[in-house]
């Protein structure tokens, strides 16, 4: 009986990890639409890095990746919501890597250190 018990207790273990997904989300940003914002050369690059080595590395097999013009404020942010984390269940691994122009703009919600008062912002590729 004990022995059929801990079998039983080791299969729903083996059960209940088999369930568990691995989410990654990688942005890169090298060309932006808008002429006046710069290059950032090799963020096409650094995000198809992150890609290998979170598959290869951490054996991520969910990987979305948007680089350059499938970048956009709406394409992360639908792709963040519905997918990284309305996808996710309780015992997934969830990741985020953005590389990219980033900016500041005012604290508008009182949670900055006073010596700041900013927020931090990723910038799109549709700034």
């Amino acid at each position: 009986m004990k022995s059929a018990l801990l079998a039983f207790l080791i299969a729903l273990a083996c059960a209940s990890t088999g369930y568990a997904a691995d989410r990654a989300l990688i942005v890169g940003v090298e060309k932006y639409r808008d002429p006046r914002a710069p290059d950032t050369p090799g963020c096409e690059a650094d995000a198809r890095a992150m890609e290998q080595l979170i598959k290869s590395v951490y054996k991520f097999a969910e990987v979305k990746v948007l680089i350059n013009e499938e970048a956009t404020a709406s394409n992360i942010e639908r792709w963040f919501r519905s997918w990284l984390i309305a996808g996710t269940r309780p015992g997934d691994r969830v990741f985020f890597f953005y590389a990219g122009h980033g900016s500041q703009i005012a604290d508008d919600n009182g949670d900055e250190r006073k010596e700041d008062g900013k927020d931090e912002t990723l910038a799109p590729f549709d700034v």
